[in-house]
């Protein structure tokens, strides 16, 4: 096969947008996928602190959490933005749900409906307070040793 000059040249260029793509679609793919594990561990975090804050006795309410949050966050993300929070404390659980718009933008539009525009995560963490179970338990024993005295 007798190869004509410059077809090398042809050639790269016909592959070359598809190696380019490819290797931006796989950042953009890799990007998403660290927001995302970012956002669980931030819902995590907040819902772990909300517990231990709220266990020592500090007024812990959906504004404190939030403000905790905006401080573990920082500048973590790369494409995530508008991250809604909101978590409360009821029933003895710390409840922390984010949900953030995490929109791919230019140049692939296309991964906004695939990688799904919308990211929420929940997390949640038991808050029960040990210490007055035991002080409890501890008050009906001193009074049981005082009834039977």
């Amino acid at each position: 096969m007798i190869r004509s000059k410059g077809s090398l040249t042809v050639e790269a260029a016909f592959i070359m947008p598809l190696v380019i793509a490819a290797v931006l679609f796989v950042m953009y793919v890799g990007f998403f996928l660290h927001d995302r594990t970012i956002l669980a561990g931030l819902a995590s975090e907040t819902a772990f602190w909300g517990e231990h804050a709220w266990q020592a006795g500090e007024q812990v309410d959906e504004s404190t959490m939030d403000s905790a949050y905006k401080a573990f966050a920082g500048n973590k993300m790369f494409l995530t933005k508008n991250v809604i929070f909101y978590g409360e404390i009821h029933n003895n659980k710390v409840e922390v749900r984010l949900t953030a718009d995490s929109s791919c933008g230019w140049p692939f539009p296309f991964l906004t409906v695939a990688l799904d525009d919308k990211t929420t995560v929940f997390s949640e963490c038991p808050a029960w307070q040990p210490e007055k179970i035991i002080r409890e338990t501890r008050r009906i024993m001193d009074i049981k040793e005082d009834l039977t005295e």
